[in-house]
């Protein structure tokens, strides 16, 4: 009766206390296979008040995000992924590029990790203080070596902690303090500066937070003074390196997808390739180059040539020592500046005034390219608020390396198909170079087939067809059994094809004649 009793009320409806629960128990051994089962009749999270009829399924990763649907997506963040990289992907379907990456192990890859070229760059340690005023502070864990796991995730070995603020004593200790710790060490910032002041001013070269740099022994920390007016300090090293892991392969031939909505983000190819860089269009519009918050605000870029491109083997692109630091502001003097310092070289913004990137049409940490022709301005807007514009940019994208017994092959967008198209047109008699045959369909065309209908009376002679492949020239066929083979002189554009020959029948284009095409893309 009482295991009747006991069943009827686990079943029937989870009780609210857990002492309510435990009476239902004889024995202690009842209570722990309960618990083991997951039938003990309680709601422990207090989410729902009047208990639980149904224990609903526990989330997991076969049913939250399975192994299957990462690949079937071609999900670049592997057996990491979370749902929302799912759901960023399929919000952009007919947008999402598709790569596959085929691994050939000879041996098996351990985990481990490589250094990136070294960043002649300031890179703050801590925000900033005026006078013997602490108003922000920078906590960094640091160690001589790292460890990488199977998975590519890089851990410090019995790291130490500095937190610059607690080192300050008003005599550049900070400074030192820092040397000494980060010189030849591995180091995470864990609590990067934010803005501590009422301007919410930004440190000039803010590191990641979470990301791993190492600080090469020669390192100079020094106190810097900001190149605005604040009178304000940071405390930042001269150059280091960032650290990119891999993860363990096995040996053997392992293939992977790739997934990006940029078009460049990955090189094709087979075996090892350098990282490198691609130039997009001209855009052209009215950008802004300072902020708009303020009287002749100042921004602070680095400029230089293509030797001051650098690309990482994640494809990242930075300027490299050899660019110049330029601080511009929108006077007349800045405008003639800038225009002869930067047209025909690469930018990238290092600091915008009190931290308003929200102002300029530039983002943090990107490369691009000043067109040798730009034109520079300094417009007066409402308020009597002067900015500094150019007219015409570049975005350069990096592409990653190809490591060695690799090979990444595009596959297309995902959520494409194959794409049909049928048709038909009626010749009109006209031929040559003024008078081509042009075809427009929905999409960019890989093939073309053109099929002869009735032919008109005045061309017995009869050519029955015409094929076109992309990148290649056009043939028709005919006539009758003689079956002669005639160049066309075709052009693909886009989702247009034209073609035109020395007479009507071998054109295709008939008086009177029916035609049909089909097209695949």
């Amino acid at each position: 009766m009482q295991d009747a009793i006991i069943k009827g009320i686990g079943n029937s409806r989870y009780l609210k206390t857990v002492g309510e629960a435990l009476s239902l128990y004889p024995t202690y051994e009842d209570f722990l296979q309960a618990m083991i089962a997951g039938t003990f009749p309680v709601d422990f999270n207090g989410i729902n008040k009047d208990g639980w009829t149904q224990q609903g399924t526990l989330l997991n990763k076969a049913n939250l995000l399975s192994d299957t649907v990462i690949s079937t997506l071609g999900l670049s963040t592997g057996v990491n992924s979370t749902p929302n990289d799912a759901f960023n992907v399929l919000a952009n379907i007919g947008n999402v590029h598709v790569w596959r990456k085929t691994v050939v192990a000879e041996e098996e890859i351990p985990a481990g990790y490589t250094l990136g070229p070294v960043q002649n760059s300031n890179i703050d340690i801590f925000g900033g203080y005026s006078n013997y005023n602490v108003t922000e502070r920078g906590v960094w864990r640091y160690s001589k070596t790292i460890s990488v796991d199977a998975n590519g995730t890089i851990s410090l070995d019995n790291y130490s902690l500095l937190d610059v603020e607690s080192t300050w004593s008003g005599n550049n200790n900070d400074a030192y303090v820092a040397k000494q710790c980060l010189s030849g060490s591995f180091a995470i910032c864990i609590d990067a500066p934010t803005g501590w002041d009422s301007e919410n001013i930004h440190p000039l070269y803010p590191p990641i937070v979470g990301k791993v740099y190492f600080f090469p022994d020669d390192i100079e920390v020094l106190d810097i003074e900001r190149p605005d007016t604040s009178g304000y300090l940071e405390v930042a090293a001269n150059k280091y390196q960032e650290v990119t892991s891999n993860p363990y392969v096995p040996a053997g031939t392992h293939i992977t997808y790739l997934t990006s909505t940029n078009r460049n983000a990955y090189q094709e190819g087979d075996d090892a390739k350098e990282a490198g860089y691609v130039l997009g269009e001209v855009v052209t519009g009215t950008f802004y180059l300072t902020s708009t918050q303020g009287i002749a605000r100042y921004t602070q870029l680095a400029y230089g040539d293509a030797n001051s491109i650098q690309v990482s083997d994640n494809g990242t692109v930075s300027l490299n020592g050899t660019a110049i630091t330029l601080n511009v502001s929108a006077n007349m003097n800045d405008v003639l500046t800038t225009l002869n310092a930067i047209r025909g070289k690469y930018i990238e913004i290092k600091e915008v005034y009190s931290d308003h990137w929200e102002d300029i049409s530039f983002s943090k940490g990107h490369v691009y390219f000043v067109p040798s022709d730009v034109q520079i301005a300094d417009p007066v807007l409402t308020g009597g608020v002067r900015v500094l514009t150019l007219n015409k940019y570049q975005e350069v994208t990096g592409y990653p390396a190809i490591p060695a017994g690799t090979t990444i092959e595009y596959l297309g967008v995902l959520g494409d198909k194959t794409s049909i198209e049928t048709g038909s047109y009626v010749g009109t008699g006209t031929y040559g170079s003024g008078n081509p045959n042009t075809l427009t369909f929905r999409f960019e065309p890989k093939f073309v087939h053109i099929q002869a209908g009735n032919i008109g009376k005045e061309d017995s002679s009869g050519f029955k067809f015409a094929f076109f492949v992309l990148g290649t020239k056009g043939f028709s066929i005919g006539p009758g059994s003689a079956n002669e083979l005639y160049n066309l002189n075709a052009k693909f554009d886009g989702n247009t094809l034209s073609w035109y020959l020395g007479n009507a029948a071998q054109q295709l284009n008939t008086k009177s004649a029916n035609y049909f095409f089909i097209a695949l893309g």
